[in-house]
């Protein structure tokens, strides 16, 4: 098998990486305007959760986002303004049939 005989370097361009089939690459970067966002997904441990993140965010410039405190937030804070909304409506009912 003679291609595996050719000497190896490793990929350091993204074109190289893109050109693979084999790998998705653009389901997991995109860049716009020189600004490059990388989507990585990483499970882990309830109790390994804010280690982990700290460790990212000081040892790289990264954002970390985490979808499930993202979305609990959202849907508390929607749960909120839905009851908010009943409390207004129950109100106003109550004066408009006074």
């Amino acid at each position: 098998m003679p291609h595996l005989e050719q000497p190896k370097a490793p990929i350091t361009n993204l074109s190289d990486y893109e050109a693979l089939s084999a790998l998705p690459i653009k389901d997991f970067i995109t860049e716009k305007d020189g600004f490059y966002t990388i989507a990585n997904l990483v499970k882990l441990n309830t109790d390994q959760r804010d280690a982990f993140i700290q460790q990212i965010e000081r040892q790289t410039p990264a954002i970390v986002i985490d979808r499930k405190q993202i979305s609990e937030t959202f849907l508390g804070k929607l749960k909120d303004d839905v009851l908010l909304l009943a409390s207004y409506a129950s109100f106003g009912d109550f004066l408009l049939s006074s």
